[in-house]
């Protein structure tokens, strides 16, 4: 940080704040003002920044972030393989990778290899946002990725206490089988899902 101080001594529109990002109070950087994120994020951190941000009353208008390549992977999967923080985040915002970064352009050198992402808030597009409640749609695909290898119907009705009956009802309303897995669902049927909650 001070070298990062020295560097930037003479930059009066710039200012250093040094604290746990995840502890920040979301007013003390979310400004009113539209704004942009660019980061190399801590490989630890890094899920819980980008969804502190794109979760935020004012998200950035654009976040280009450098991640490891396992959780950028992670973020863009598709069925049959999508993972809950794909859903998670991309009911919220659109995702790209951009490029990647070989492990050998750093010194020292990490042991992985990172890719750049670009995220853009839905808010910001013509896309559609979720319609339904944000809450209650995180609780129902914490619960369908709950145990991932069983089949959903039984993820849903062990951790939403519903009869078995009831949760295929629900889910043959929005033409989901009961015996498919969390991970082969689309983002649009687990927004389906949590429209049709009852």
């Amino acid at each position: 940080v001070e070298i990062l101080r020295e560097t930037l001594r003479g930059f009066k529109n710039v200012e250093i704040i040094q604290k746990d990002i995840l502890k920040i109070h979301d007013s003390r950087f979310m400004i009113h003002e539209s704004y942009k994120m660019v980061s190399n994020l801590p490989y630890s951190i890094a899920t819980e920044v980008i969804r502190k941000f794109i979760e935020s009353t004012n998200p950035p208008k654009l976040m280009v972030v450098m991640v490891q390549k396992e959780v950028g992977k992670r973020i863009c999967s598709k069925p049959p393989k999508m993972e809950r923080l794909a859903v998670l985040i991309r009911a919220l915002a659109n995702v790209k990778i951009l490029d990647t970064v070989k492990k050998s352009s750093f010194w020292p050198q990490p042991k992985v290899d990172s890719v750049i992402l670009r995220i853009t808030p839905l808010i910001y597009t013509d896309e559609k946002l979720i319609d339904a409640d944000k809450d209650l749609f995180k609780k129902i695909v914490k619960a369908g990725f709950s145990h991932p290898r069983k089949q959903l119907a039984k993820n849903l009705s062990g951790e939403l206490n519903f009869t078995r009956q009831k949760v295929k009802d629900w889910l043959f309303q929005n033409n989901i089988q009961a015996s498919q897995r969390a991970q082969t669902l689309s983002l649009n049927d687990w927004l389906a899902l949590a429209k049709t909650f009852k």
